[in-house]
Parts: structure tokens; C-alpha cells; sequence
């Protein structure tokens, strides 16, 4: 039976329709149906059909509709993120003046809602090749936009306080020169951006910034392998809290190499050698991610006989192909891969054309289980099977993996959708349910504090785990210390100041929620400071023996201070315990 450019779907009607026909026509020598059941088997088959149809139709749920401003108007590039179980999408489109501006909207459960307006820095300006990231609980977005003389600039947004605000100017080296094809990746305490530009003279180079103390701060030179050869779609991804870049990198006209590096130890380093499967072919859009143990890359890759996808991990100082290709017909053309590793589950999205000049391209998603790259769900994903698709990117949080892509309408212009595979509701973000009330603590008083286990809850049941931060970010302290698994706070402050703390609850699919509060540390009325200046030193030290000796008076307000054990009395086990705690004997006093 020929299956040559039929969907896997396709493929699997027609062998269960194969295997009906079989038990109709198989008869025995005395010319009944063997079993008496032909029917029966056909009727049965029938309704294996009928049930996979219904499951195909129920496992990836499209979000609504077109994300379009204006479905008549065409969209561009497309991004994608989760936060809190929501899909986040960012994509390019242009306004009724013709002119393209930068979009997010996110979906709740009962549509998509825009967030803000345009980014775009000037709205009579193209911005395009947005890419979104979540760090610290908020969404950010990396594009690029013409500028004075036409000259792309990147830029990079934050939404807060129900607004996009600019974080810092052009990321440009020189705004002299154009930057395109931005990368975004954050954490909690860092967000990095990846790019391409152009130079005055020579071939585009790669660069890096990280955003650090209100400012933009370049990471190291140029990633290129050899900075005289042309380079390719930097994508950029966060491996034990360092970033690691891949790219494409030309040798020839019909020849290039896929490269990754990581900064790490104020350089970058690359991790292995060349990725390609064969080092003589062209090879293309690189995406990388980690598993928290390995980082993965996914690219495409021209063969003899047409092109496909590989994927490869890092392992033992090497990079080690994962699963075969995952292309459905290796003969034909595959492309423009998304990588996405949801626990340890990488799962992958990609474009193909099942005949050239006969199909549109498709949208195909797989997921690697027990080795093997399996189809997740349905297979494609287009919402119009005669439409063809680009832009495929993919997001996914507790085992729920979202796409969202352009697919070319009948205009020809491109409207921007998203599925979602598994069940409409998703995973549900844990809630605050009692808040942390603000601490006070004291200098050189130990400090403990256990929040309630009923301050968080998890609508779905999940387990939660437990971070803190300051709330900006940042790491706590170094005297303050937090154990998720007993949600206490411990140590012995050293410093008047005033914190404000995070608290983030997760539960373990991808969602999250936080609830700050705030912690004062003051000096309190602790005794010892016995000449009275503010301070404990050994000048109290000896102040205080003097009087123990009867060698001079002090006066009721030193005598306050003098007392340090507090019983009333001030003798030689005031002295003695004060002379401890400022030689270091002794870590506080009462």
C-alpha cells in the first residue's frame, strides 16, 4: 500500500481499514467466512476507526483562534513561554500603516489577553524577531527595530505593573551597526540576550550581553569559531546557571557547522567539537535547552536525499546523537526545529514538506520516550491541513506541551495560533492563601522562623516545593539561611537593615506563585556599650573592669549597660562575659 505523503494519522486509518477488509474477505474451503465473524470484525474495526478519530480530535486543543491584531494583516516571527500553567506568545505583525510592531498576549483559561500595547520604542519603526523569556516571575521580550538611517537596534522590554518598561538602551556594541536574531533566556537572578550583528567591515558576529545592576554588560568578544566566517541564528539556553549559546557558523556556499560555547569562568569555552552528523553538509536554526543535567541541541541538516532533523546531547566531554532523527521522511525537507526539555522529556516541534510542490508544510511535534522519538498526540498540527506553516515554536510545563506557529492564510498573509496538547484546563497555579506576616529580628540575636504549611495551597493537589530570595531577586544574605523542606528561616543577624523576602511555592509541572514580606533587623537594647557611644569595643572592656576594681564610679546610665547578664548586680561576671564577646569568645550577648 503506497503511503508516501499521507499524515501518520492517515497511515493508521488506512491499516486498520486494511485489516477490516482482510477478516471480510478471508473465507474458508467450504466458502463461509472463517470464524462466522467477517462482519463482525468489520463492524469492529469500524469502531476502532470511529474511536481513533474522536481521540485525534481531543488530544491537541487549539486556544482560541487567531492571535492577529487583524487576521487580514500578516504576522511574522513567533515565541513562546509558560508562566504560572499560561502560555505567553510575543510575534511580529504589521499595523494598518504597513508598519510591523511587537505584540504579547497571554492565555487564562477564558481567551487570550493582550498585555500592553506595542513594545515597539517607536511605533512608526519594523520591529521584528521578538523571543520571550520568564525570570523572577516576569516576562521579558528581546526584538530588533529600525533605527536613525534605517540601522536595526536591539532592544529589550519588561512587563510591570501592567506596562512595558525599556530595560537600558540599544544592546548594539556599536548602534552604528544592525543586530538581528535575538535570543532571551532568564533565570531568577540573571537575564542574558544573544544576538548577530553586523560590523563595519568583515563577516556578522555573535555577542552576548547580561543585565546586570540596571545596566547591559558584554560577555567576553565575539563567539565566532573564526571571526572572519559568516554566522547564523544564535540560540541561547541556561545550563547550570551558565549560558551556553549554539549557532551556525559558513565554511561554504554548501557548507556549515553547528557550534555551541558556554561562559564560565569569565571566558567562553566550546563544548566539544562540531555537531553536524556529517561535517561536509549545510546545516541550520540550532535550538538548545537542558535537562538540568545535559544541554541538548536540535538542528537541521542536509543529506544526500533531501533534509532532517538530528538532535544530540552533551555527555562525558562529547555530543552524542539522541534518539535518530525524528523527521517523518528523511527524503523530503525538514526545518526550522524548536527544542523544548519539560523534567527530563525533550520534546520537539519542527516543519516539513511531505512532497515538494504537492503539500504545504506541516507541523509535527515529538516527544523521546524509551529512547525513540514518538509522535505526541495527533500529527500535524495545522489548523488547515492545505496551509502551509513556519515560525514553530514550543513551550511546556508539568508534561503539557504548547505550540504556537504562522500559518499562511488564503491572502497570502500569516495569522499566529497556538495548541495545547492534553486537557483544556492544564495545570493550575498553587495560591497564597495566608500570607507571611512581616519578622523583626535583632543584631547578634539568633533568629528563627517557620511559616504555617497552610500558607500556600495547590488546587490540583500538587506537592509544593519551596525558594526564597530577596524580592528583587537576588540571593539572601549569607547569615540568613532558608530550608524548603521545613519552610524555616534561621541565622544571627549581623547588621541593622530592613529586607523584603520572597517566598516562591512551585508545584513541580511549571507553575508557580510568590508572597513577600517584609524583615527589620535593629540593634534592640543590647547591654555592654558602657562608655555610651554607640558601640561595643575594648574600651567597654576595660571601663568596665575599672569599675569592678573600685578604681571609678559609673554613672546610672553606665551601670544600665554594665549590667550584662541583666541579674541587678554589675561585677566580675559582667567583665568577664563582656570581655568574651568582644574577643570572639562568646558569638552574643543576652
Amino acid at each position: 500500500m503506497e503511503y508516501r505523503g499521507r499524515t501518520p494519522e492517515e497511515v493508521t486509518l488506512l491499516n486498520v481499514g486494511a485489516i477490516a477488509g482482510g477478516l471480510v474477505g478471508a473465507r474458508d474451503a467450504g466458502g463461509g467466512t472463517r470464524h462466522g465473524g467477517g462482519w463482525r470484525c468489520f463492524v469492529l474495526c469500524a469502531v476502532l476507526v470511529a474511536a481513533l478519530c474522536v481521540t485525534a480530535k481531543a488530544d491537541w486543543q487549539q486556544l482560541g483562534g487567531s492571535l492577529n491584531q487583524d487576521a487580514g494583516r500578516d504576522a511574522q516571527e513567533v515565541s513562546i513561554a509558560i508562566h504560572g500553567g499560561e502560555p505567553y506568545v510575543t510575534w511580529s505583525e504589521e499595523d494598518s500603516s504597513g508598519v510591523a510592531q511587537i505584540y504579547v498576549k497571554r492565555y487564562t483559561g477564558d481567551g487570550w489577553i493582550q498585555l500592553g500595547g506595542s513594545l515597539n520604542v517607536d511605533l512608526e519603526k519594523d520591529a521584528t524577531e521578538p523571543d520571550i523569556a520568564f525570570g523572577n516571575g516576569s516576562a521579558y521580550v528581546a526584538w530588533v527595530e529600525r533605527g536613525v538611517s534605517h540601522v536595526t537596534q536591539l532592544y529589550v522590554k519588561r512587563y510591570s505593573g501592567g506596562a512595558w518598561v525599556q530595560l537600558g538602551g540599544a544592546l548594539n556594541v556599536d548602534t552604528g551597526q544592525h543586530a538581528f536574531e535575538p535570543s532571551i533566556t532568564a533565570s531568577d537572578t540573571q537575564l542574558y540576550v544573544a544576538w548577530t550583528e553586523n560590523p563595519a567591515a568583515g563577516a556578522d558576529q555573535i555577542y552576548v550581553k547580561v543585565y546586570a545592576g540596571g545596566t547591559w554588560v558584554q560577555l567576553g568578544d565575539s563567539l565566532n569559531v573564526d571571526s572572519n566566517r559568516q554566522i547564523y541564528n544564535p540560540d541561547i539556553a541556561l545550563h547550570e546557571g551558565e549560558p551556553h549559546v549554539a549557532w551556525r557558523e559558513v565554511l561554504t556556499t554548501t557548507n556549515s557547522h553547528i557550534y555551541v560555547k558556554r561562559y564560565t569562568g569569565g571566558a567562553w569555552t566550546q563544548l566539544g567539537g562540531v555537531l553536524n552528523v556529517d561535517s561536509t553538509q549545510d546545516v541550520g536554526f540550532p535550538s538548545i535547552a537542558s535537562d538540568g543535567m545535559s544541554p541538548y541541541v536540535a538542528w537541521q541538516e542536509h543529506t544526500a536525499d533531501g533534509r532532517v532533523i538530528y538532535v544530540k546531547r552533551y555527555t562525558t566531554g562529547a555530543w552524542a546523537a539522541v534518539g535518530g532523527s525524528p523527521t517523518i521522511d528523511p527524503d523530503e525537507s525538514s526545518s526550522s526545529p524548536a527544542l523544548v526539555i519539560d523534567g527530563l522529556t525533550p520534546i520537539i516541534a519542527w516543519r516539513e514538506t511531505a512532497d515538494v510542490g504537492e503539500h504545504p508544510t506541516r507541523l509535527y511535534v515529538k516527544e523521546l520516550s524509551a529512547g525513540l522519538w514518538q509522535l505526541v498526540g495527533t500529527n500535524p498540527l495545522n489548523v488547515d491541513p492545505s496551509l502551509s506553516v513556519s515560525f514553530p515554536a514550543i513551550a511546556s510545563a508539568g508534561g503539557v506541551p504548547v505550540v504556537a506557529w504562522r500559518e499562511t492564510n488564503p491572502l497570502p498573509m500569516g495569522n499566529v495560533y497556538v495548541k495545547r496538547h492534553g486537557s483544556a484546563v492544564g495545570n493550575r497555579s498553587p495560591t497564597v492563601d495566608r500570607p507571611i506576616p512581616d519578622q523583626s529580628a535583632t543584631v547578634g540575636i539568633p533568629f528563627a522562623y517557620q511559616f504555617p504549611a497552610d500558607t500556600f495551597s495547590d488546587p490540583d493537589g500538587d506537592d509544593l516545593s519551596y525558594a526564597a530570595t530577596l524580592s528583587d531577586g537576588s540571593l539572601l544574605p549569607g547569615w540568613l539561611s532558608f530550608t524548603g523542606g521545613t519552610r524555616t528561616f534561621s541565622g544571627v543577624p549581623i547588621g541593622v537593615v530592613t529586607l523584603s523576602i520572597k517566598v516562591t511555592a512551585e508545584d513541580g509541572r511549571g507553575a508557580d506563585v510568590s508572597d513577600a514580606f517584609g524583615f527589620v533587623i535593629s540593634q534592640g537594647a543590647t547591654r555592654g556599650d558602657v562608655d555610651l557611644d554607640g558601640s561595643i569595643t575594648i574600651l567597654d572592656v576595660r571601663l568596665l573592669f575599672r569599675h569592678v576594681c573600685g578604681i571609678l564610679a559609673l554613672s546610672s546610665e553606665q551601670a544600665g549597660q554594665a549590667d550584662v547578664d541583666g541579674d541587678g548586680d554589675v561585677d566580675m561576671d559582667d567583665a568577664t562575659m563582656l570581655a568574651e564577646y568582644v574577643l570572639g569568645i562568646r558569638a552574643s550577648l543576652p
